[in-house]
């Protein structure tokens, strides 16, 4: 009898439960049966979210290296101190290219023309950097605000080898082996390596982060590179592993061990 009251009568929370429709189990009172109790069917994504996965987290897709870098707010505030911002009441918010009353009022800051809803092409009156006209007068020793985005990072290194504020993710940007990409190429038209690297780039410039350095986790690392890419990335992720350990990343890229 205690066995068929515990099988009858389980807890409400219980995901099994027995009837006794025939009333064997209670010859006095029959009883009717219960419904049966069901787990509602549970949904599982099976696609693994790198975005979510990776630390630093990847850059999106429709940002520019520079915004991956994260070299926009210290390039805007080094401009923003030249004798020619100075003299035209220009601020570092003026330089942003969607708030600014500097932008190009044909692409409106985007730097892009999109004649088609999958293709982007460069606006043809700023020429894809973003500002009109007036905008061209501020530049700093020869560099013109407007010609800044088409600059690699490795000839914006040379230029800001004084300024520890910029030149710092632009050093290590080139150690990475991404010194001939422009600073304003769009992300989705590079490797999709870089999404995970540029961030990681951005990270090892602010300098002191022994103990953040030791979580980092870096998703599709050589994806869409050359060969001849790889070399300095192998070699950098083997500095930073031997110098403080920890990093997530062999045991996630086989292709690691075969190239290393």
């Amino acid at each position: 009898r205690r066995l068929a009251a515990a099988l009858l009568h389980p807890p409400e929370d219980s995901a099994f439960w027995f009837t006794d429709a025939e009333g064997y189990a209670d010859p006095i009172k029959k009883r009717a049966p219960r419904k049966p109790h069901r787990l509602a069917p549970q949904s599982f994504d099976l696609a693994f979210a790198f975005d979510a996965w990776c630390r630093p987290p990847r850059a999106e897709p429709r940002h520019r290296l520079r915004q991956a870098l994260g070299l926009d707010l210290a390039l805007r505030e080094h401009f923003a101190r030249t004798d020619a911002a100075r003299l035209g009441g220009v601020r570092s918010e003026d330089l942003d290219p969607l708030r600014s009353r500097l932008r190009c009022s044909a692409c409106r800051g985007t730097g892009e023309e999109a004649s088609h809803p999958a293709l982007a092409t460069a606006c043809r009156v700023c020429r894809g950097s973003g500002f009109g006209r007036s905008a061209a007068a501020l530049e700093d020793r020869g560099l013109r605000w407007t010609d800044l985005g088409k600059q690699s990072l490795s000839s914006l290194r040379a230029h800001f080898v004084e300024s520890p504020g910029v030149s710092a993710a632009l050093i290590e940007a080139e150690e990475w082996g991404l010194g001939d990409l422009a600073l304003d190429a769009p992300l989705r038209c590079l490797p999709h390596a870089v999404r995970a690297l540029a961030p990681l780039v951005a990270w090892l410039g602010r300098g002191d982060l022994e103990e953040e350095i030791r979580e980092i986790r870096l998703g599709l690392a050589l994806a869409g590179l050359s060969s001849l890419e790889l070399a300095p990335i192998l070699s950098r992720i083997e500095r930073l592993s031997t110098a403080r350990g920890g990093l997530e990343w062999r045991d996630h890229h086989p292709a690691f061990s075969d190239l290393s």
